[in-house]
């Protein structure tokens, strides 16, 4: 009651004893004018109130993350005050046990991480000299309280370094060091891990007790990298699951929906299904995979393509590329196809992000949430369908009424729903047109199965009673708050309908792909799961700062992100499917272990190669990356990406060449025009003291595609591969000069010297020997 007239005087939690005063006085107040009677007086001058910090929320500790995430968006769209004080009630769709087997599964990746780089549990990061000084010398902690986390310097280390484990000993691993924290305050702790821990080292600790001028100090065992998982149950766009970090406590900052970061190799499923949706590729287009380089303007430095292994595999089919994730393939194919149709996919699919329009696109150097690729993703398992993601089911104030209802019917896909006419327009239109490009895709957005035409905003009325509205200007105050109903229209939002964004048979063809890459490519340890059902993508970005796995299967589409909040690499050889994968691993083999294997719906005029039977909706293991669905002989697709071929006469019938993708075949005019760029495995990289093997000489592009010609590699002063342009420029000049003396040869190499000859000599070698066993190839 105390309360009421002033609440910062009365408050039991600055002045109890005060408060207990002014609740004796209003219980004498309320004996004597007979509200209550002597007994229940004395039972209640007697008690002892019970002070509440906070009211208990059983989401806030189990789901935190999802809890802020579902508060963020209800203060966004109705505002804090509406939140707060209009007792509204939120249905989400978080389950919890998918939940808590998201923060297992993340945490142990990333303990398993620790374990991997051999890091002493808890270290954030070795500082220099002069961050050592700058940390001594800090202001000592002002908040010192039980759960506060503190940074804390190892100063020395005191157990000897060749100090060995003895047999059943339990301290084996226990290591006396001196700490300090801010303000050059030092203690003696023991730490307890494998690997020793070193002067510099920044920890933290949390304070796990406080007596006066006493603490007692923890070791806070969390790594010091951050992730992020999200998990959405495809036909309905629930998200079942979402994790922004390893501890709520120590940041709040949820980077599954707030972090921005390059998906790398994650984004090419994008370029993949623009070129399938709208430019006559196939899984079985042949792409080579050669060192390259691009010549983007004239007054910018090029960009220099690399497989992460730093090898190239020739002609390979655009599943394989896929599978084995290529950049150089992805970045022939966006030269090919454009920036543009790239983004537009990606858009469709549910990319929100700033995408910029530039060839490593392909590669994911445009930032986005892991929210954004997990409900992109999960267009593929919907059969090309795009339902919009959501956290909140529904919203009910007080009084009953919904303001926001976002359930759904779950979303069909049978092979019934995908015969409709609408479903079937783009596979007619491609049997039509032929070899003319088709970029309208109005005919089959409209799809009546999946998308339902707009409805007008459902309105409650509420018509007050005649007696009532009488009354209504004598209302008190509290009245009139009960009664707000009366006069109000209530208008119920919904979240958009689910409606086509790619042809069934594209989103058949890319989870085909996409699974060949569980099965038999960067993502092979998924087959431990032993599910057929499994599709997905790694990612990972330079200097392995990033690492991903965006996978599904017909139920669930999980994305999974870890690294460090700052741009720094997570170690060697860190990528998606060392860092990621697992994680994803662990948590859908949670999600799923009760679920049996599911067969996706497959659309009408697709063909399955090599006699495959259509009931073998998975790829077989050992010939996965050269079987699969693929479009049948009727429809014209690009047996050759233009960008290697030449680009009159690039369409041709799927069975025109049933032997194509294999080295030494291919059709007429698909040689490059300098057969010395060595991308067979007849090249010699020229080794460098500042890094790995260059290849010896790379085939040079224009940003449209046009072979500028070939040119060397080299390293600059502070060792960035550049492109040793003196050379290319020469070889312009001699076709030119070639060209105006009406001569048609091929020239020779500029380059003099005794590795050149060698390197002349072995490329020499191998054209012979593709002419010995192809006599009637393109060659001759």
């Amino acid at each position: 009651a105390g309360l009421v007239p002033s609440p910062s005087k009365y408050s039991p939690k600055h002045n109890l004893k005060l408060a207990l005063a002014k609740k004796n006085l209003v219980l004498d107040n309320m004996l004597k004018y007979q509200f209550i009677s002597r007994e229940q007086y004395e039972q209640a001058y007697k008690e002892i109130p019970t002070i509440i910090e906070e009211l208990p929320n059983p989401y806030k500790d189990r789901a935190p993350y999802f809890t802020e995430a579902v508060r963020r968006y209800i203060v966004d769209k109705y505002g804090t005050e509406r939140l707060y004080n209009e007792g509204l009630k939120v249905y989400t769709t978080c389950d919890l046990t998918l939940q808590q087997a998201a923060r297992k599964a993340l945490m142990h990746g990333a303990i398993d991480w620790e374990k991997r780089e051999r890091r002493p549990s808890g270290v954030v990061k070795s500082l220099t000299q002069e961050e050592i000084s700058e940390f001594l010398q800090g202001p000592p902690p002002k908040k010192v309280e039980v759960g506060v986390l503190l940074p804390a310097l190892v100063i020395q280390n005191h157990t000897p370094k060749r100090h060995r484990k003895k047999k059943g000993d339990a301290d084996s691993d226990i290591q006396e060091c001196t700490l300090a924290l801010n303000g050059n305050m030092r203690f003696k702790s023991r730490l307890e891990s494998k690997y020793r821990y070193h002067a510099n080292d920044l920890l933290m600790v949390q304070v796990t007790a406080v007596k006066g001028n006493s603490l007692t100090l923890e070791k806070y065992t969390v790594p010091p990298i951050q992730g992020a998982l999200v998990c959405i149950e495809n036909q309905t766009g629930y998200i079942r699951a979402l994790v922004g970090g390893l501890d709520f406590k120590q940041s709040s900052f949820n980077r599954a929906v707030q972090a921005k970061r390059q998906p790398g190799s994650a984004f090419k499923p994008f370029v993949y299904s623009a070129a399938l949706e709208w430019h006559h590729y196939s899984p079985f287009t042949t792409i080579v995979d050669e060192p390259m380089a691009v010549l983007v303007q004239a007054e910018e430095s090029e960009w220099i393509p690399m497989n992460s292994d730093g090898q190239f595999l020739g002609p390979i089919s655009l599943r394989k590329a896929l599978a084995l994730s290529r950049n150089t393939a992805a970045a022939k194919v966006i030269m090919d196809i454009g920036a543009g149709d790239t983004i537009r996919m990606a858009r469709n699919m549910g990319i929100e992000s700033y995408l910029g329009r530039h060839l490593s696109l392909a590669l994911g150097s445009s930032e986005v949430t892991p929210l954004e690729m997990t409900s992109a993703y999960s267009v593929f398992p919907n059969m090309g369908v795009r339902v919009y993601p959501i956290f909140v089911r529904k919203v009910v104030d007080r009084f009953g009424n919904v303001l926001e209802d976002n359930t759904t019917d779950p979303l069909q896909i049978t092979p019934e729903s995908l015969t409709t006419p609408q479903a079937t327009a783009w596979l007619r239109q491609r049997t039509l047109e032929q070899t003319q490009q088709y970029e309208d895709v109005s005919q089959w957005q409209g799809d009546e199965h999946f998308r339902r035409e707009p409805k007008p905003s459902i309105r409650q009325q509420f018509t007050a009673p005649p007696e009532l509205e009488q009354k209504k200007s004598t209302l008190t105050t509290i009245d009139k708050l009960l009664s707000m109903p009366i006069s109000d229209t209530v208008e119920i939002t919904r979240r958009p309908d689910p409606f086509r964004v790619m042809s069934p048979q594209v989103a058949h063809l890319m989870v085909n792909m996409l699974q060949t890459t569980c099965v038999a490519g960067t993502a092979v340890k998924a087959s431990k799961l032993h599910r057929k059902d499994l599709g997905g993508k790694t990612g990972t970005t330079d200097d392995c700062t990033d690492a991903w796995f965006l996978g599904f299967n017909p139920k669930y589409t999980t994305g999974v992100w870890v690294g460090f909040d700052t741009k720094q690499s997570l170690g060697k050889k860190e990528y998606g499917a060392t860092a990621a994968l697992p994680v994803w691993m662990e948590f859908m083999s949670k999600a799923l272990e009760k679920t049996p294997s599911l067969a996706y719906a497959i659309p009408p005029g697709l063909v399955w190669n090599q006699d495959q039977p259509q009931s073998a909706w998975q790829p077989q293991v050992q010939d996965s990356l050269s079987s699969g669905p693929d479009l049948p002989s009727y429809i014209y697709t690009k047996q050759v990406c233009p960008v290697d071929g030449n680009a009159e006469g690039a369409f041709y019938p799927s069975s025109f060449y049933p032997g194509y993708g294999t080295p030494g075949y291919g059709p007429p005019g698909y040689m490059p025009a300098y057969p010395n760029s060595g991308y067979y495995q007849g090249y010699y990289p020229s080794q460098d003291d500042n890094g790995p093997p260059l290849p010896s000489s790379v085939r040079v592009f224009s940003s449209t595609g046009e072979t500028l010609g070939y040119a060397p590699l080299t390293r600059d002063e502070e060792g960035k591969v550049v492109l040793y342009k003196e050379e290319l420029d020469q070889q312009n000049a001699h076709r030119s000069q070639q060209y105006d003396q009406g001569v048609q040869a091929e020239p020779e190499p500029s380059r003099q010297g005794s590795f050149q000859n060698n390197r002349s000599r072995a490329s020499q070698f191998f054209r012979n020997l593709r002419n010995i066993f192809n006599p009637n190839s393109w060659r001759q």
